[in-house]
């Protein structure tokens, strides 16, 4: 997947430079990006010499199909809660149900507060998840990524 960003380099005397916009390889946390669905990403940047700053990212391409041939479907979130263990971090917890006719699959939640935090994987009870079934996750988490855009989006694959 590609991103369009603005790319500020630093000149010799550690100045920013001009902006270039250029395209940027990224690495979205699930393996589908669904219709209506948010995909947190990262990239390969480690801001030595330069930084991005991303504007307008859009999907050059997506599909539910993965090219092994799974069909990734949504995952619904029910309910969740934070328990804070310290005053930093403790531990984010919840219900997930599968709304879909199909059993799924290589289950896949990520938790990201998108302006403040990397996106971060939770452990899920369970490896398939029947139709109108619910099954829990957990995770341990920073209390100060749960901001204004903290988001909980979950996948799976149809099985066959």
């Amino acid at each position: 997947m590609e991103a369009e960003g603005t790319f500020y380099p630093f000149c010799d005397d550690d100045e920013p430079c001009d902006p270039v916009t250029v395209k940027i390889p990224i690495s979205p946390a699930l393996p589908a990006t669904l219709p209506n669905q948010i995909n947190p990403f990262s990239d390969s940047n480690l801001c030595y010499k330069a930084c991005t700053v991303y504007h307008s990212v859009r999907v050059v391409s997506a599909s539910r199909t993965e090219p092994n041939g799974d069909i990734y479907l949504p995952l619904t979130v029910v309910k969740w809660h934070y328990t804070a263990e310290n005053e930093y971090s403790g531990i984010l917890s919840g219900t997930i149900r599968n709304d879909n006719h199909h059993t799924l699959q290589n289950l896949r939640l990520v938790v990201a507060e998108l302006e403040k935090c990397s996106w971060r994987e939770a452990e899920i009870a369970g490896e398939t998840l029947n139709p109108n079934r619910q099954t829990t996750f957990q995770l341990s988490y920073y209390e100060s990524c749960l901001g204004d855009n903290f988001v909980i989006v979950g996948q799976g694959a149809a099985l066959p």
